[in-house]
């Protein structure tokens, strides 16, 4: 009679355990999926910036008046294209990358979308931010090179020199950001799955 009632509570016990640890479960789950959602917004912040920035970027190579801003009609279409194409590609993360969704879709979907944004980010720096770079490089040093002479173009090539690379300082630290952020979304999403 004693072992019975001594096996009655161990089970209440284990019950117990078992509830509780269910709970931490759920709570440890649901801090995941909040930390998911907070770096989603984030990046979507992030991209709602970039489309802002490159719109006042067209405004300033497309509409400023050539003589303020000495660049060629070739140079000024080549730029604002390729904000067009910014704005454009931060419009397609904008409309597939939803944190919403996100959380309430299975973890497979979540990872699989979340792989395609990081996918999306690699492609965009390869395929179209370091071969701009270069282009716009190019363009803007020759055309600097048939305005001026003498120290003035000096002086320009070195003001440029530093302005692309504050740019592309820039440019890649919010890439790399980014990127981070992603990564960390996909590890919280293995660690989710390990505990499921």
């Amino acid at each position: 009679m004693e072992e019975n009632t001594t096996f009655q509570e161990m089970k209440a016990q284990l019950h117990l355990l078992k509830e509780k640890l269910n709970k931490q479960n759920i709570i440890n789950e649901r801090i995941m999926q909040r930390a998911i959602k907070e770096k989603a917004s984030k990046l979507r912040r992030r991209a709602y910036a970039e489309c802002i920035g490159a719109l006042i970027l067209i405004g300033y190579f497309g509409v400023w008046p050539p003589h303020f801003l000495p660049l060629s009609i070739e140079l000024r279409t080549f730029v604002c294209l390729f904000l067009l194409l910014v704005i454009a590609c931060n419009v397609y993360i904008l409309c597939t990358f939803n944190p919403q969704k996100i959380i309430s879709e299975s973890l497979i979907e979540a990872r699989r979308q979340t792989i395609k944004l990081k996918q999306t980010y690699s492609r965009w720096l390869l395929f179209f931010g370091i071969p701009f770079i270069l282009i716009f490089v190019k363009g803007y040093v020759s055309e600097i090179c048939q305005h001026f002479i003498g120290d003035d173009r000096r002086i320009i090539l070195a003001s440029v020199a530093t302005g692309i690379a504050i740019g592309l300082c820039i440019g890649l630290y919010i890439h790399f950001k980014n990127l981070r952020y992603i990564n960390s979304i996909l590890q919280q999403i293995r660690e989710m799955e390990e505990d499921a």
